[in-house]
Order: structure tokens, then sequence, then C-alpha cells
């Protein structure tokens, strides 16, 4: 910006996801891993293959960078000339990225493409190496014919009876291999002793970059390239990879067993690196990028545990976290008309960041939700049922089948995330000397959450959002006979009352259970509801009747399940199992009520709100 003559610098917000190229913008503080990494390279007995071992966004492809701006080579390949010296064994490097092959359906070939651009940019630097260049490509082309992965696995002996076989002069397999396999090393060779002396030789060192985008059979068949034809002395391999994919490469394309498996990629690559982001200095960053967080200590220290907890030291993902929030901060100060938004409202943005982030289906439950102060609070009308209500509302919002997530699988972390956002909106509100919320301290949270949804994952639209009318009482046949015509109330729901009786009202586990003992008059009722034909015939839900199976056929998620029990002891009892959400728990009520031929069904009512 300009005016009386003054240059002032506007400052970007936000943060890109570009690798780094220059320590100087080393956030994380690698730079000793990187020093090492290096120091490694220059000295180590070759040849050996390292892998920069770690998962989607933990920084790969910086570390790439970074190792070979530490290096100092004396030539990179493929790049023009630049007058240096070293102090150190002279390098040379050349970089090879896989993405490009993925982006073009390249990949079946890319073990020849590797080997071809490889064998291009050590011979720009040796132009007298004419004849070579015209040999490999016959080689190649001989590889090529017969297919790389006959090559690999069959040692090239399998042969062709292919029209272009007979018009073109090329190599069987065989030679083929033997002959390109000590050309690259008299090459790699001559490249060495060009840029090295005999008392300092040089090394080439090889970055792969990518590899884990790779279909995983395909990154197995280019590590098996690089160890058939690339195993030379002084040639250093630096793969970046997910060690998950190349293990399910392997035993994909090897139909290995696991031990096998770790064997044969022993044998691959002989120097794991596993990328250091349990190390990573992560509170600096965000201190860095988001100034908020050295604010107020006590709440600074509460809110980056939630983020540890929640985004974790993925640098990929605490970027998506920062540029997600600058983007609903503006939001949220271009329609409140502040230009210096408080500190409070921005931390609790961040909270529900994460929550987008790392535990969606609870973001859109919470959202959506009308006991957003029982879900912070923990509290419900069953003491020491807290997951089951939980498990309850995922359930009636269908909020975990946008994600197709299993409960069981996550339902501890959100368990768990509820506490670390309850701390944050307590300390936002000053209420450090209470455990309990109020329903105003969720003012400002119930804004924020609300507009925050630009930036969501799932773009489904839940119930809530549907245009619902006023409160009815709907019998339960018509509702049974009309579902997609009502929305169920999520607490008090059940309505029943014999004649002459006053009605009651019942949340639906209650209700399940009162009602259907009401139902229940006479041993036959008993033995009824212990017939498993019986019940399946009528489409009673295995739900139901898994308690009446052996305890050896119940499922993992059976044994978490409710019971509930029937009768009485002059009739005898059954226990029965009941983990539904509202709407198919009505349904079952309804089954089970005509199952056994009860007439109180016609007393049974339901409270909810017409679709408009």
């Amino acid at each position: 910006m300009e005016g009386d003559g003054v240059v002032t610098k506007v400052r970007n917000i936000g943060i890109h996801d570009l690798p780094i190229f220059d320590d100087s913008y080393d956030l994380f503080e690698v730079k000793p891993y990187i020093e090492a990494l290096s120091d490694f390279i220059r000295e180590s007995a070759t040849p050996i293959t390292i892998a920069l071992q770690g998962g989607w966004g933990t920084g790969k492809t910086s570390f790439i960078n970074l190792i070979n701006k530490q290096l100092n080579p004396i030539k990179r390949l493929g790049e023009p000339d630049i007058a240096k010296t070293y102090d150190k064994s002279p390098i040379i490097t050349v970089n090879f990225n896989t993405w490009q092959y993925t982006q073009f359906n390249l990949e079946q070939n890319l073990g020849i493409s590797f080997l071809s651009y490889i064998i291009n940019k050590l011979t720009e630097e040796l132009p007298e190496e004419n004849k070579f260049v015209a040999e490999a490509a016959k080689a190649i082309k001989g590889i090529a014919r017969f297919g790389l992965n006959v090559i690999l696995a069959q040692g090239g002996m399998q042969q062709t009876n292919s029209d272009d076989a007979k018009k073109d002069s090329v190599l069987d397999p065989a030679q083929a291999i033997e002959m390109l396999r000590n050309s690259l090393e008299d090459v790699v060779k001559k490249l060495m002793e060009k840029y090295g002396t005999p008392n300092n030789p040089a090394r080439l060192v090889i970055f792969i970059d990518d590899l884990d985008r790779l279909k995983p059979s395909i990154a197995v068949s280019l590590l098996e390239v690089i160890k058939l034809f690339l195993d030379i002395e002084g040639c250093i391999f630096v793969l970046a990879v997910d060690n998950r994919v190349i293990e399910e490469g392997i035993t994909e394309a090897k139909q290995t067993s696991r031990v096998k498996t770790k064997s044969f990629l022993d044998k691959m690559i002989q120097v794991p690196f596993k990328i250091p982001v349990e190390i990573y200095n992560y509170r600096k960053f965000l201190n860095d990028n988001l100034g908020i967080l050295s604010e107020n200590e006590e709440l600074s220290n509460e809110l980056q545990s939630l983020i540890q907890f929640s985004v974790g030291s993925n640098p990929r993902a605490m970027k998506r976290l920062i540029n997600n929030f600058y983007l609903n901060n503006k939001v949220n100060m271009i329609i409140d008309k502040q230009t210096n938004p408080s500190s409070y409202e921005q931390c609790i943005l961040i909270a529900i960041i994460c929550m987008q982030l790392a535990c969606q289906p609870l973001y859109i439950t919470m959202r959506n939700s009308d006991s957003k102060l029982e879900l912070l609070n923990k509290t419900t009308s069953e003491e020491g049922l807290f997951i089951d209500f939980l498990r309850d509302e995922f359930i009636e919002l269908e909020s975990l089948n946008l994600f197709e997530e299993d409960i069981k699988h996550g339902i501890e972390t959100y368990d768990r995330f509820l506490d670390y956002l309850k701390t944050v909106i307590l300390l936002t509100v000053n209420k450090k000397g209470t455990e309990l919320l109020m329903e105003e301290d969720l003012t400002v949270f119930n804004k924020i959450l609300k507009r925050s949804d630009m930036t969501s994952g799932s773009q489904s639209q839940t119930k809530s959002e549907e245009n619902l009318g006023n409160i009815v009482n709907v019998k339960l046949l018509d509702f049974i006979n009309n579902m997609k015509k009502y929305r169920l109330e999520k607490k008090q729901t059940l309505i029943y009352g014999e004649v002459g009786e006053r009605e009651k009202i019942y949340n639906m586990k209650e209700g399940f259970q009162v009602i259907v003992n009401k139902a229940v008059t006479t041993r036959e009722h008993i033995e009824k509801l212990k017939n498993i034909d019986g019940l399946k015939n009528h489409n009673i839900a295995r739900i139901v009747y898994f308690r009446l199976l052996p305890e050896s056929e119940w499922s993992e998620a059976e044994k978490t399940y409710k019971t509930l029990e029937f009768g009485n002891q002059d009739l005898g009892t059954v226990i029965l199992g009941h983990s539904f959400a509202n709407a198919e728990s009505a349904r079952q009520l309804y089954r089970l009520l005509t199952y056994l031929d009860s007439d109180i069904v016609e007393n049974v009512y339901l409270q909810a709100r017409p679709v408009l």
C-alpha cells in the first residue's frame, strides 16, 4: 500500500501447503534431522536405499527438498551448472516424481519411464556416451516388448510370437537386463569420475517422491526395478513413501505372509526413517500463525491440547485448520461488522473447526441437535448412560451414515473431544469454578457454530434444516404408516395412558419398557417373547432378540447394547435388547405390540413435528 511516499507490505493471511525448499521456512524446527540425514548420505556404505516414511501431509516432500539443499550438490542433473565449492564428498543429485505418471495414467509403464529418465539425465553430462544411449534404447525396447512385470517375475525367459518382435531387432529379455545393468554401472562410474577424484569420489543421490500415490503393486514394481538395475556402488536412493502402501503392494503382488512381506521390504529398503511429526514444534507453529493463542495462557494450553487431540501434529491438517479459521473469522467479522473480534470468539471458532476436521459426525450432530447443552454437560435423564445418549443422537441425525463410520470405533473419541470442547467454552465464558454450562453460556458458541458450515466437509442436508411445523400428538400407527411426514421430538416422545387414566409422557427408552410390559399380561406372552422364530417372522429386529441367542453368537456391538426386562415374578420374565434411535424404536414398539396382539397400541401416541 502506498501513501505519503511510504510503502507498506500487506500481510498475507492463511498459509499455503506447498513444500519448502529452504530451511529459513522450517516452521517445525526439523533442521537437526535434515543435517543428520545429509551426513549419513555422504558417509554411508553404498548402494543403499533410504525411505522417508510418513502419512499424508507429514512433510515428506519438504524433507527431500531440504536434504537436497543441505547436501550442496556439485551438480543437479537436468539443471544448469552452478559454480560452487564443497568441503565434503561431491554429490550429484537427480529428482524423479511419480505424480505426473499417475495424472496421465502412465503407471503401468512407470518402470520403463524411470529407466529412460535416468539414462537421459546421466548421459546429458556424458555426451561421448552416444553409443550407450543407442544400446540402452534397444535394451529398454526389448524389456518393454516382453513386459516389465514378466521380466521381473520370470527373469526374462518368456518368449513372444508378436509380429512386431519378428520385424524389429530387439534383444531378448535376459540379454537386455544384463546389458542394461552393466552399461548403467559403467555410465554411473564415469559420471562419478567426472565430478569426483580418486581420493574423494562423487556420489549419485536419486530422490523419488510421491511413491505412495501409486497403486501399491506399481510402487513395488518400481522398487524392484531400482534393485535390479541400479544397485550400483556410489548410488543412494531417497524415497518418500507411506510404508503401508509398500506393504500392501508386496502382499498384493507376491501373495506373501506378514513375515515374508517384512523380509521382502527389508531387502528393498535398508534404512527406514520415520518423519518425526511427534517432535514437530507445533506449538510454536500455531502461535506464529494464530496469535490469539498467546493472549491467555490457561485458555491457550487447553485449546492447544484440543488441537493436538483432534488434528495432531500433521502439518497439512494444521495448515487446513489455520486457513479454515481465517476464512470463517473473516465471515464473522463482516457479519458482525467488527474489525477486531474478541479472542474468546476466535478461540471458540478454532475449537469448532477442530471438530469439523477431526470429528465430522460429531460436528454435524452438534450443529443440528436440540440437546447441545446435554451433550456438553454430559447430562441425561438416565444417569451413567451418556454414551447411549450420544449414540442415539448420532443415529437420530444420521450423521454417522454420511461417512459410513462405525459407532463403536468413534464414540470414545467423540466423548473425549466433548470434554476438551466443554473446558474451552467454560474458560471463554470465564467459568473456572463450575463444571456445568448454562444455556446462556452457549450464545456465542451457537452463533459461530451456525455460520461455520461453509468449511464443513459434508454437503448433506440434515433433518433439522427441514421446514417443520409445531409439535403434535400422532398415533403410533399413523406415524408408522407416514414416517416421512414427521420428525420425532428427541426427549419426551412417547405418550401413553389407558382409558380413564391420565396420559404420561416418556422418553423413548423408558416408554418402550413401560408400554411393552403393559402388554405382557400372560405366561403365553412371555413364551412369545422367547420365541426367536416368531419374533423373526414378525420382522422384529435382531437387536431385540439377540439376548435369547447363546452368548458365543453375540457380536461385539451386541455385547454393548442395553437390555430391558419384561414380565414379573408370577408370569416369568424375559430379557431383551434395545439400542434404537427414536424412529426405529417406535417401529419396533409397534411390531412387538402387534405380535403380542395387544390393543393398547391404540393408546400410544408420539410427539412429533410435521414436515411442511
